[in-house]
Order: structure tokens, then sequence, then C-alpha cells
């Protein structure tokens, strides 16, 4: 399989992961069950949902889509359209007060250095796997 083919197919991935958890979410919070008690509990409460898509940047920012897209930024445009469309969504079927999705990409280079983070197999699978 070509380069190009396996990352598309990866993209494609990605968006499908985004639409599975909004689908999970979205029905959790319009019946949680009994053993989502603390989850009930919270969204009864007033609790927002927020989901969002979180990448390694410094591994994916180096391939490419095709000759003059880079895959990071073809990745963030299409997941800002669907962030946009499921949020709409949300509206129309008046969730948009338990669930939100983020308009933008976040990074694992976020938590970089964060003295929340102390167990070092962890620091080592988000901040060196693949270096």
């Amino acid at each position: 399989m070509p380069l190009f083919a396996g990352v598309q197919i990866g993209l494609m991935m990605g968006y499908l992961l985004c639409v599975s958890h909004f689908i999970g979410v979205v029905k959790l919070c319009d019946s949680p069950t009994s053993k989502d008690d603390a989850i009930a509990k919270a969204i009864a409460a007033g609790a927002k949902v927020i989901l969002g898509e979180i990448l390694f940047t410094d591994r994916i920012s180096k391939l490419t889509v095709n000759k003059s897209e880079e895959c990071f930024e073809s990745y963030r445009e299409r997941y800002q359209a669907l962030s946009e469309e499921l949020n709409n969504q949300l509206e129309k079927i008046g969730m948009d007060d338990k669930v939100e999705v983020l308009s933008d990409i976040l990074s694992y280079d976020i938590f970089k250095g964060a003295k929340y983070i102390r167990e070092d197999r962890i620091k080592r699978f988000y901040f060196e796997m693949g270096k």
C-alpha cells in the first residue's frame, strides 16, 4: 500500500473514531445507565462533556497527504469542519448544554513538562515514543 493511501486510511479512521465517541457520549448523556451513577449525577448537576481530538503532532506533522498538503493541516481543517457539524447536531437535538466538541485539535505536546505526570512510563509513551 502506498504511503498516501495509508495516510488517507489513518485520517479516515481518526474521523470515524471522533463520530463514534460523539454518538456514545450523546447516548450516555441522553440516558445514563445505573452503572454510570457518577456520570449521571454529574450531568444532572449541570456538568458538560467536552470532546476533543488530541494528536502526537511531532509525528503526524512530518507526513504528507499529497505533494502540496501536510497531513496535520489537512486533518485539522477537516476536523474543524466535522466538529462544527457535530456541534450543529447537538444544537438541533437540544444537547448543546450537555456536550460540546472542541473546534481545534489538541497536542500531547501541551503536557510536556507537566508536573502532574509523574510516572516515567507515561512520560516515555507520550513524549519519547518514536524518537
